[in-house]
């Protein structure tokens, strides 16, 4: 059996992943999906101060005091460079990297470098303009979405100063897979997503597709546990 850590991505919270969780459980795995500082039930630790180094921390601690080892490690989304900064920095713990539909980033790259310069200029914007320069506000999914449905009022406001700092990722040798989400819609997002899926080709990352919007914990949980549990026997 093996040992998931699943980290969410923007607005969101662990508790996204609840039913991927229970499914990897019911098979017998050991699973943590950690609730980031600023992020979901830990919205009421949201501040200025809160840097990158606080969400690797976040991750860190969730590896030592649950003393694993031989780790999955997931990232979702808009924290797969959160994800690769873990696996750099832990490499004696993890054991495979798994990037879900997230953005990838380089040695000394932000986050927000991934993304069209455009959009980021977009976002900071509203940052400025509703979240006192340092916050994202939340957001409101479209009434009867999917987001809306599963989401159930859940999405919080969440750091945004993180994302704005360069990141150190020393190279590491761990077997590493990017999983694309294929239902795209042309978003600034997507384009930033399937950048970040060519770029893992290249660097010799195995890549999967799964047939699925972006968040397929909501879409096809049963799927994403099944390929999830597929990288233990490949790792």
């Amino acid at each position: 059996m093996a040992t998931f850590v699943l980290l969410h991505g923007g607005w969101s919270g662990g508790w996204v992943w609840n039913e991927v969780a229970r499914i990897l459980r019911r098979a017998g795995h050991e699973v943590a999906t950690p609730t980031l500082t600023g992020y979901g039930e830990r919205t009421h630790l949201l501040r200025q101060d809160v840097t990158f180094s606080t969400l690797v921390d976040d991750v860190l601690g969730v590896l030592h005091y649950g003393e694993f080892t031989d780790v999955v490690l997931v990232a979702h989304s808009l924290n797969g460079p959160l994800g690769q900064a873990v696996a750099a920095h832990a490499p004696q713990q993890v054991a495979r990297l798994v990037l879900l539909d997230a953005v990838m980033i380089e040695d000394g790259q932000r986050t927000v470098d991934a993304f069209d310069s455009a959009f980021t200029a977009g976002i900071q914007a509203w940052v400025d303009a509703a979240g006192q320069g340092w916050f994202v506000p939340r957001i409101e999914p479209e009434a009867g979405s999917i987001d809306d449905r599963e989401a159930r009022g859940r999405h919080t406001a969440m750091p945004w100063l993180p994302y704005l700092e360069p990141v150190s990722l020393p190279p590491v040798t761990l077997p590493r897979t990017y999983v694309l989400c294929t239902e795209k819609s042309g978003s600034p997002e997507d384009t930033a997503i399937l950048a970040a899926a060519r770029r893992a080709r290249e660097a010799g990352w195995t890549v999967q597709d799964l047939a699925s919007g972006h968040v397929p914990m909501w879409t096809s949980p049963a799927a994403l546990a099944e390929l999830l549990e597929a990288q233990v026997t490949s790792a």
